[in-house]
């Protein structure tokens, strides 16, 4: 699963996951936090053993997450 967004500074999203998956998140412009920790333009986040992914814009936001199956 491949999602592209774009979010307005303070806007909130929640993403659910299934158990055993893996995410990639990507702050292509602006400043966010995933679950707490802060990423800025630029950054990117390797996520595992996360069913719930809290994105949080700290001011105007564009992102890439990539929901992927956990590899063999």
């Amino acid at each position: 699963q491949i999602l592209v967004s774009r979010l307005e500074s303070g806007q909130e999203v929640l993403h659910q996951s299934r158990p055993g998956r893996k995410a990639y998140l990507f702050a292509i412009e602006g400043s966010l936090s995933v679950n707490g920790t802060p990423l800025e333009q630029g950054d990117q986040a390797r996520i595992a053993d996360e069913t719930e992914l809290k994105l949080r814009a700290n001011q105007g936001s564009e992102l890439i997450l990539l929901d992927l199956p956990e590899a063999d």
